[in-house]
């Protein structure tokens, strides 16, 4: 894999990172591109979530508490998502707070998450969008308590939806939500740091929370990021057609 991707990067126009963080990396690990680079982030999902269903109905239908804040894990189950640190803070939690994975299977096994408290639903299947949204409205918050990570599209998908996260402290997380700090609260990827993450993210009201994650939703719109790259592309082939000519 790492041979392969050498090859590509040595052999690509254009080379572009969703954030500074990823752009440095790449520059460390295969040296600076050959020809560009730049730098555009992760759009939001605008127009690309339908209308949620009301919230009581979706917990109801989940059988999911209604007096109690849920937080939510969206995406497969993979082992660099910290999952299993989620089911241990879970039962750190119980039964004040309630969390909710759902995702296809992935590399993590199910048997290190259903070992969780009884505060954790676990939904082990593909999501449709419109189940997608239903769960992000139904919710509190997001929980992204990931070991590692480049890019985060449950993260956009939070935001889109007004929801804040609880994100595991990693460089790309706090590039992304640098502008708007009350949008999520970083924890230590541990069991007892993502429980107290989840305390301190609680202490603050849903509607503060949410406000912030869409106006950081409002500042990665699509028709805003674009632009950029289609610059870069017009500019590679006006060289070539140069090129070419000569």
């Amino acid at each position: 894999d790492r041979r392969g991707l050498r090859s590509v990067h040595r052999a690509a126009d254009l080379v572009i990172h969703h954030t500074e963080w990823s752009r440095s990396e790449a520059r460390a690990r295969l040296g600076p591109p050959p020809r560009a680079e730049l730098v555009m982030p992760h759009g939001n999902y605008d127009g690309a979530l339908p209308q949620p269903a009301p919230r009581d109905r979706t917990r109801r239908a989940l059988g999911l508490p209604l007096d109690r804040p849920v937080l939510v894990s969206l995406g497969r189950t993979d082992r660099y998502k910290g999952l299993d640190l989620l089911a241990a803070a879970s039962t750190l939690l119980a039964p004040d707070v309630h969390f909710l994975v759902a995702g296809a299977p992935g590399d993590q096994p199910a048997s290190d998450l259903v070992g969780g408290g009884a505060n954790l639903t676990l939904l082990p299947e593909r999501q449709s969008d419109q189940r997608l949204a239903d769960l992000l409205h139904a919710s509190d918050g997001v929980v992204l308590p990931y070991r590692r990570i480049t890019t985060s599209g449950a993260l956009l998908a939070a935001l889109t939806a007004g929801r804040g996260v609880v994100a595991s402290d990693l460089p790309p997380f706090r590039e992304v939500l640098r502008p708007a700090p009350d949008a999520g609260v970083f924890v230590p990827p541990t069991a007892e740091g993502i429980a107290g993450g989840v305390r301190e993210f609680l202490a603050v009201s849903p509607a503060v929370r949410g406000s912030a994650a869409r106006r950081l939703a409002d500042h990665l719109a699509w028709a805003a990021l674009v632009p950029p790259v289609a610059r870069a592309f017009r500019e590679l082939i006006l060289l070539e057609g140069g090129a070419s000519r000569a």
